[in-house]
């Protein structure tokens, strides 16, 4: 198949598999994820790989699983993606329960800076979430999954009372991961960098506790708990913590933080003062 030669497969989604190969023109190993091609949607799932290939290729951070390239093979598209061998967050959460204090400030320095860059670039991921968090080998977490990502009309500033990266075309159907859904883009309002920014407190939150910041056995119940409840504070945890995710997690997008790298530079500060 092309130049690559294919191992076994890592994981499937809801709509793509992936496969471990090896680039037999460098012999680099690879990872290449391919829609299924029995699947309902073939078409939305093409459009959204290739989107994918668009937007990730433009973002190379340590703490984003890089898009290597892409091919066609078989009417489908093979995106070549960095290897990152290791569980998703999501899964590591469910094995270990909540991680240290000094793990989540690094953790959460590094996601959002990653996610500074891509707000940088005009990209909002739109589903930052456990699921689309990888554990590489080494310790550092990598965001992954742009496939519901799109581009902003302009560069997010943090100007209070408005939308500045408002998305083109944000309006529509509702997507992302319950639970780490921003309340304005539940209500159906165009979402922008601070939304991701909601998600990650999320994703640090569950991190801190081991649980969901807003649990729910339904998609209603979870989206009702995201727009009325506050999640129980972050106890036992060093000065700070508690109020970084609390932050991020402010029911009004102009109660968060400015943008990427303001909650990155607060993260930094607090993993510097507890020695992490």
């Amino acid at each position: 198949m092309s130049r690559h030669r294919i191992g076994g497969q890592l994981g499937r989604g809801g709509m793509a598999a992936v496969y471990r190969a090896t680039d037999l023109s460098t012999g680099r190993d690879v990872a290449l994820k391919v829609p299924f091609s029995d699947g309902e949607g073939g078409t939305d799932t093409i459009r959204r790989l290739l989107r994918e290939v668009r937007l990730t290729v433009r973002l190379v951070h340590p703490n984003i699983v890089a898009v290597l390239g892409a091919f066609d093979h078989a009417g489908a598209p093979w995106l070549v993606m960095e290897l990152v061998e290791g569980p998703t967050l999501g899964e590591t959460i469910d094995e270990r329960g909540a991680f240290s204090a000094e793990d989540v400030s690094r953790h959460g320095e590094g996601l959002a800076s990653a996610l500074g860059l891509a707000h940088a670039r005009r990209v909002l991921h739109r589903d930052v979430s456990p699921g689309n968090i990888l554990m590489a080998a080494g310790g550092r977490a990598k965001l992954t999954d742009f496939g519901l990502a799109t581009v902003s009309s302009a560069p997010h500033r943090g100007d209070a009372g408005t939308h500045g990266g408002a998305l083109e075309a944000a309006r529509g159907p509702l997507v992302g991961t319950p639970g780490y859904i921003s309340p304005e883009t539940i209500l159906g309002a165009c979402p922008d960098p601070r939304s991701d920014l909601f998600s990650l407190g999320a994703v640090l939150y569950e991190m801190c506790t081991g649980r969901p910041a807003f649990p729910g056995s339904t998609r209603e119940e979870i989206f009702k708990a995201t727009l009325e409840n506050d999640p129980a504070a972050i106890t036992p945890s060093p000065p700070g913590l508690d109020a970084i995710v609390r932050r991020a997690l402010a029911k009004e997008p102009e109660g968060r933080y400015r943008d990427a790298e303001e909650m990155e530079t607060e993260l930094r500060d607090l993993r510097i003062r507890i020695g992490a």
